[in-house]
């Protein structure tokens, strides 16, 4: 996509950052839907998002999807290539969590009631570049833990589960990490926030999960459970509804609108209802194998 020369990227506000991609019409607006996946609905929140991305192509307003599940971790395509996968799909039905595959490149990610999944979705007549959606949702985290003197630093960190260029930490220890998924019509940018819980279980699960499969880097992380860490220990007792709110309250900074109902009752519709159940059985097939 081209890039937006109005981009202005430095470690400044969320205004200056991203105010020439959302915040630049007269009355901005940023859709707003919050869901939780139980496990019987785990490929759900994979489906939404593909869904999700059609429907923006027609609102053509930026939506901000947040979504929780039940103790899953989410498996990317490169981990089917592991040399012993069934050992290390075992190792996570013996510690009781469920899984799947995404229908995308990269590696597993755990995530419980204590994760946050955060879907930034942006139509095509918000145009950034891919260096541009990573430090977008960089800025936005940025701007709702400004107020709790949150710190967060963009940089990979090696030895951390789904290891990337755009982790972010807190210190020397990692509290996030971000990808986008792209289509013609819009992008999304979706990052992952530990907000609470047991971290180094979670770091534990995904090291044993890729010592069982014979994953070894450097395409397979050597996962160091202490190079991980959550909010909490930073803003004690921190809730994963507050973490919504601080985000969404970094945005209304910026007088724009959070609409809650629109978007809610698009999806009531049947044009989402068919994209869904595309997305759907695309899913349920990819994932027939396991």
């Amino acid at each position: 996509m081209p890039s937006n020369p109005g981009l202005r990227y430095t470690k400044t506000s969320l205004v200056c950052e991203v105010s020439s991609i959302i915040f630049e019409n007269p009355t901005p607006v940023i859709d707003v839907l919050q869901r939780h996946y139980p496990p019987n609905q785990m490929l759900n929140a994979f489906a939404d998002t593909q869904a999700f991305l059609r429907l923006v192509q027609r609102t053509q307003r930026p939506l901000l999807h947040y979504w929780t599940l039940d103790q899953t971790v989410i498996l990317g395509l490169r981990d089917r290539q592991l040399l012993q996968l069934s050992a290390g799909l075992k190792s996570l039905d013996q510690a009781g969590w469920h899984y799947f595959f995404r229908n995308a490149g990269g590696l597993g990610i755990p995530s419980d009631q204590g994760i946050l999944n955060i879907s930034l979705i942006l139509p095509a007549n918000y145009p950034v570049t891919i260096d541009q959606g990573y430090q977008l949702m960089t800025d936005l985290l940025q701007a709702g833990f400004d107020s709790k003197n949150i710190q967060l630093t963009p940089g990979e960190v090696a030895t951390s589960y789904c290891p990337g260029t755009f982790d972010l930490s807190v210190g020397t220890q990692k509290v996030a990490g971000i990808a986008q998924r792209r289509s013609r019509g819009a992008t999304a940018i979706m990052a992952y926030l530990s907000v609470n819980g047991d971290q180094t279980q979670r770091g534990e699960l995904m090291r044993s999960f890729y010592q069982r499969s014979e994953g070894h880097p450097p395409r397979f992380p050597a996962v160091d459970p202490q190079v991980m860490t959550t909010l909490a220990d930073f803003i004690p007792e921190l809730q994963v509804h507050e973490a919504i709110q601080m985000t969404q309250q970094g945005i209304n900074k910026q007088g724009t609108e959070l609409d809650r109902l629109s978007f809610a009752d698009l999806i009531a519709g049947s044009e989402y209802q068919n994209y869904f159940s595309q997305s759907l059985q695309s899913l349920i097939e990819l994932n027939q194998p396991i």
